[in-house]
């Protein structure tokens, strides 16, 4: 369900939705444990050199057992030629075991298009904190609900925006009227050294291993994209991943059960998509 509003200086968006169980040898069903609700609203004049975006979203997962509500606001825009974008919600709660859950998140950047340049390239260097917590595996830090979790952090999604913080460098050109290209650099840190680094799916990836590092590692992406008609496109990617000093820490495993070290932990993503429009 969804009802919005608009005049000339508001655009008023609520909604409601249960998730899907996602089936591939089926057709998907309603999730009746999980509801994501809320209220986003964006002003358009208040703030003289940008926008400001005020929302409300809560996730309640009764199978889980954890219900948390995000009250949140963002500004951006531009100043003196210069982007700028900035970001953070704080966040409460009941967390699985009941107690009381407070958490949070900012994003900062700053950014610069140079129209100069024949590619026209764009650039932003931002600052992305998502909280932890002391209670090791517990996951009693910040919830990102239901994101497209790689637009953010690094797209081989190898960590999740809880007890995260990523410092990353983003470029975007656009080298010929059919060529663009991307590139975004990632330098991801635990936030508390106490808690584990967890997965897009907000589950604790080392859960009973207190870390030894706080440097989880870097990760660097390339995409290019070609047009070949106004309705089909082809693109390349390439991702690398340099593991950090947490992967030192003694104990680690893989999925599989096999040890992980730091020796082990690096790694690479290749991949190519052909998009049709119709």
């Amino acid at each position: 369900g969804r009802l919005i509003y608009s005049n000339d200086d508001w655009n008023i968006d609520g909604f409601w939705l249960a998730t899907t169980v996602r089936d591939f040898r089926a057709f998907d069903e309603t999730n009746d444990d999980q509801a994501l609700y809320g209220v986003y609203a964006t002003n358009k004049t208040l703030l003289e050199n940008g926008t400001l975006d005020m929302y409300w979203l809560a996730f309640d997962n009764d199978a889980a057992g954890f219900g948390f509500d995000s009250l949140g606001a963002r500004y951006n825009g531009t100043v003196g030629g210069l982007l700028f974008e900035a970001e953070g919600a704080y966040q409460f709660g009941e967390n699985t075991d009941g107690t009381d859950h407070e958490a949070g998140f900012f994003v900062t950047g700053v950014g610069k298009k140079f129209d100069c340049h024949p590619w026209k390239p764009t650039s932003w260097i931002y600052l992305d904190w998502a909280s932890g917590d002391d209670d090791l595996g517990a996951g009693k830090g910040h919830h990102h609900f239901q994101p497209l979790a790689h637009k953010w952090n690094g797209f081989m999604d190898l960590y999740g925006r809880r007890n995260l913080i990523d410092f990353n460098i983003l470029t975007t050109m656009q080298i010929s009227k059919k060529v663009k290209a991307l590139l975004w650099y990632h330098n991801f840190w635990l936030q508390n050294e106490n808690d584990t680094p967890y997965s897009v799916v907000m589950t604790p990836q080392q859960a009973g291993i207190t870390p030894g590092d706080a440097h989880l590692g870097n990760e660097l992406d390339f995409v290019l994209t070609i047009g070949i008609s106004p309705r089909s496109n082809v693109l390349f990617g390439y991702s690398r991943f340099w593991a950090g000093d947490y992967y030192d820490t003694p104990g680690l495993l893989t999925r599989f059960g096999t040890p992980l070290t730091k020796d082990t932990a690096d790694a690479n993503f290749y991949y190519r998509q052909y998009t049709l429009n119709f």
